[in-house]
């Protein structure tokens, strides 16, 4: 995450600035940060990975996928952030305080780069962690066919890494699972 773009932004004002400056912008106790823009792997990979999870909604029946323009409301009238993925089960939960933010995500998938890695591993993982909804989190590398899942196990989270084009990720929020080289369709590696 960068420097802040707007300090002592009242949660009011959140969605205007979004809507008058056209660009989305996570929410930290009231300082803003711009998204930053997407290199063609790591574009490429959200899609994958939304189309993937989109399929396995419509198999399933049971869960809702959303791209990266979702924002999820991790602490109310405090923190707002993008993932670039994800699921809600069994419907999306639209929050009391802000449009187009959710409160129930059960999986989220962000894919990480050299600027976002730490961010993504640190603490964009706490405030996830701190969601009660989220069963999974997996962290997509973009450099390479990887992927690291945290899996929820009561208090606690499991880490699991897959590499290699050839890996399977059995999904727990959804009874599924993606192959990394469905993630990595169309990506220079």
């Amino acid at each position: 995450m960068g420097q802040a773009k707007h300090d002592s932004v009242l949660i009011t004002d959140y969605l205007s600035i979004e809507q008058e400056d056209m660009l989305r912008y996570e929410f930290h106790n009231g300082r803003l940060f711009e998204m930053a823009g997407a290199t063609i792997a790591h574009s490429t990979i959200c899609n994958n990975v939304a189309s993937e999870l989109r399929a396995l909604t419509r198999k399933t029946g049971s869960c809702i996928s959303f791209n990266s323009e979702m924002k999820i409301e991790v602490v109310k009238n405090s923190k707002y952030v993008y993932p670039d993925a994800g699921l809600a089960c069994p419907k999306l939960n639209e929050s009391e305080s802000i449009i187009g933010a959710i409160t129930n995500p059960r999986l989220i998938v962000e894919v990480t780069s050299k600027e976002s890695g730490n961010y993504d591993r640190g603490d964009k993982l706490k405030l996830y962690f701190s969601t009660p909804s989220i069963m999974e989190y997996l962290i997509v590398s973009q450099d390479q066919p990887e992927v690291t899942v945290w899996r929820r196990r009561g208090d606690l989270f499991k880490l699991d890494s897959y590499t290699g084009l050839d890996a399977v990720i059995p999904l727990e929020s959804l009874a599924g699972e993606l192959v990394l080289r469905d993630i990595y369709e169309n990506v220079n590696l």
